[in-house]
């Protein structure tokens, strides 16, 4: 009939949308491709405040620091009075209690991260919630890192579900534990080799079942200012003239500086077009054999010039680990240790490059590697400052 054509004709094609740099989701991702909701990014007004959860580990108090010299609103979240401390230093401009005051921009909130909706009411004014909490403890038994990494990750899922905030997940490259000859990117096959790993993988999992918007980071190790305890086991053997060079040494071992892996979530952060995908940012590589070179050198202790065929020493301290644990002992060196230092892994991050413009700023410096005493945290009964705060805002 005339009339059906012409209405057919007069029907408006829908307008392609424009492709958004994602990675190869699994297929539980598709939870947020029925949610129109979580695809629509927030439209151009006020700028949001940022929640960020574990605000008071090694990446949060940075993160925060560099967010309010920004000039970003913060929620953070924390789990007790002492991360509500070490986050309050930040606003503190002096140790005398009078000169103590609450950044104007910086609300702190306690919760353990048990109720989706006690924390649906903590960040129900956040643009996004970059979650930080988490246990690195890569020999802890996998329903400990379930319950410390993975259900943490679910409950704040869901409350952004109830909020429309976008997550950033802040996961790790140990999913893809396994070595290669050719750069590692996001596409790549999970291979975690520890509980650790596993963790993550089941904690970025549950970030894509949740049908939210996401964004999931993965960072290789950080260095830098906090995080020398890493190397502090390598340091020492180093010292001791105990260090042997893995297999040949020439595999290659990847850093990102702590500075760079704050600047990459700042980048996410003003990219609010970018609803899902996984996301590699890394900075430099350098070799085992220049790694032990520079830590020598920075040391003042001989270089390690001895070999051992990588598949004997992991078996060795597999066996030893094992000895140990039954002592209830750890090895000097964990496994963990000894495959960072051996295997070869170099990271392909031009996906993050392309949807953020990352590039890394920091030129590596692995000389800050071999400062491995760790900052002494003052006991807070003692400190006036976190009396002060304690009695005047009810932490």
């Amino acid at each position: 009939m005339p009339g059906k054509n012409a209405k057919a004709k007069a029907r408006p094609k829908a307008a392609k949308k424009a492709p958004v740099a994602t990675s190869r989701a699994p297929k539980s991702s598709l939870a947020y491709r029925k949610n129109p909701a979580a695809r629509e990014a927030p439209k151009a007004g006020k700028t949001r405040p940022v929640a960020v959860t574990g605000a008071a580990g090694r990446i949060g108090r940075k993160l925060v620091k560099a967010l309010l010299e920004s000039g970003r609103k913060v929620i953070a979240i924390v789990r007790d009075d002492e991360g509500a401390w070490e986050l309050q230093k930040i606003a503190c401009n002096s140790v005398h209690e009078k000169y103590c005051r609450p950044h104007h921009e910086l609300v702190i909130e306690k919760d353990p991260l048990v109720d989706p909706e006690s924390v649906a009411a903590l960040i129900k004014d956040a643009s996004d919630v970059v979650h930080l909490g988490a246990t690195v403890a890569y020999t802890a038994p996998l329903s400990k890192m379930v319950k410390a990494t993975v259900r943490p990750v679910r409950v704040v899922a869901e409350a952004c579900r109830m909020t429309g905030a976008r997550m950033v997940y802040v996961s790790s490259t140990s999913v893809t534990r396994k070595e290669s000859k050719d750069p590692i990117n996001e596409d790549a096959r999970p291979s975690p080799s520890n509980n650790y790993g596993k963790g993550k993988l089941l904690a970025e999992e549950a970030v894509l079942k949740a049908g939210i918007a996401h964004v999931i980071v993965r960072f290789p190790v950080i260095y830098g200012e906090g995080f020398s305890d890493g190397f502090t086991k390598v340091v020492q053997l180093l010292r001791q003239g105990r260090l042997f060079v893995i297999g040949d040494g020439s595999n290659r071992i990847t850093f990102i500086h702590i500075n760079d892996a704050v600047a990459a979530l700042k980048a996410v952060l003003c990219h609010a077009e970018v609803r899902e995908g996984t996301f590699i940012f890394s900075g430099g590589n350098i070799t085992q054999t220049e790694l032990y070179g520079v830590l020598a050198e920075a040391v003042g202790a001989p270089a390690p010039t001895r070999h051992v065929q990588k598949d004997f020493a992991l078996l060795s301290l597999r066996a030893k680990t094992f000895a140990l644990d039954v002592l209830g002992e750890s090895p000097e060196l964990s496994v963990e240790n000894m495959l960072t230092l051996a295997d070869n892994r170099v990271f392909d991050c031009t996906r993050a490059k392309n949807a953020f413009g990352f590039q890394p700023s920091v030129k590596l410096d692995v000389h800050s590697l071999a400062v491995y005493c760790s900052d002494e945290r003052p006991p807070l009964e003692s400190n006036p400052v976190f009396n002060h705060i304690k009695k005047n805002y009810n932490w």
